[in-house]
């Protein structure tokens, strides 16, 4: 996860064992705002009865995903603290079943490309890469993607068959699920954000499905070069590190989430380094350092934040780590 920061007209039809939806003709025109205007009624059988009144065959409801409706709130630690109880999980739940329910009744109506500009993004060359997100979601990380280098676009499309997204539950943050092969989102994001933290979760999804290729020698290696520069006990160690901090603080790499949490892992929130951004005023997102303790957590980290601000083609986040953190990202691009 990303650090926390301190301050078609056809029919329906079901295999009703597998639970399984496949596509029959039909003279049924089904539009998406019919589908929408029953999810504005109760929730208690109005989607059935709108399916019953359409005569139209469904698979079992019984689907994965439940909502967590906490709101994030700024904090320091990794595993962040929600300010209020959700008392009312069961109906939250029912909730975002049935809109992933609806998500996957108008992907095999309409298509799944319906969700966003499919021809805008075959021209881009992702086409069909995100298409397991939340139909809500899709254009806003498909946009996300739009201009990232060639070698990320190469690697979302080769992913696209095993990309697997569900949302968190109880207080959970967003984060990869290295055992289920899944990315959490948490709900309560606009799609601004959503799509930012999903480029980083992805990094994590594509780490792991490359073989962990941050927890390697290689890897960790070039992270100890680049470190080695920095070294404040001498004084050519000393005058890298003020010349690179007032690199940051004068561009736009600083508003990044992605390069504070860099520099989070990489100096394991130096005070020196946070009171700089509070000193300029800039929101310092960090993972605690108990975190950073943790086997491979400070290269895993570092590779899903580079491949965000790669694949959002975050040009002055991606000029500021190649020019002072080149060993690593060099390494990082390597891999791809």
């Amino acid at each position: 996860m990303f650090g926390t920061p301190e301050n078609n007209n056809t029919e329906l039809h079901s295999d009703t064992t597998s639970g399984d939806v496949s596509e029959v003709e039909s003279g049924l025109e089904v539009t998406e705002s019919e589908m929408d205007d029953e999810l504005s009624k109760e929730l208690d059988g109005s989607f059935d009865s709108f399916i019953s009144d359409k005569k139209i065959t469904t698979f079992d409801k019984e689907q994965k995903s439940e909502v967590s409706s906490q709101q994030r709130e700024p904090v320091e630690q990794l595993e962040t603290e929600k300010e209020n109880d959700y008392n009312e999980g069961d109906e939250a739940d029912s909730v975002t079943k049935e809109r992933s329910f609806v998500d996957k009744a108008k992907d095999t109506v309409f298509g799944k490309e319906s969700a966003y500009d499919a021809e805008r993004f075959e021209k881009a060359g992702i086409k069909g890469a995100f298409d397991e997100l939340p139909r809500n979601r899709r254009e806003a990380v498909y946009e996300t993607f739009e201009n990232a280098p060639d070698e990320i676009k190469s690697t979302v499309n080769s992913l696209s068959t095993e990309l697997s997204v569900e949302n968190t539950t109880g207080n959970d943050c967003c984060h990869y699920d290295l055992d289920a092969k899944k990315i959490r989102m948490e709900t309560n994001m606009d799609n601004a954000e959503y799509a930012e933290v999903f480029s980083h979760e992805y990094g994590h999804f594509v780490d792991n499905k490359k073989g962990d290729v941050s927890d390697t020698y290689e890897f960790r290696e070039a992270m100890s070069k680049d470190l080695a520069n920095y070294d404040r006990s001498t004084e050519v160690g000393r005058q890298n590190f003020d010349k690179m901090m007032n690199d940051l603080m004068g561009s736009d790499a600083a508003f990044d989430r992605a390069v504070s949490d860099n520099m989070s892992a990489y100096f394991k929130n130096d005070p020196e380094i946070v009171q700089r951004y509070f000193d300029e005023g800039i929101d310092y997102y960090q993972h605690d350092n108990s975190y950073w303790s943790g086997h491979g957590n400070r290269e895993a980290e570092i590779y899903a934040n580079s491949f965000s601000m790669a694949a959002q083609d975050n040009k002055a986040s991606c000029e500021f780590m190649q020019h002072h953190f080149p060993n690593t990202w060099e390494q990082f691009k390597k891999t791809l």
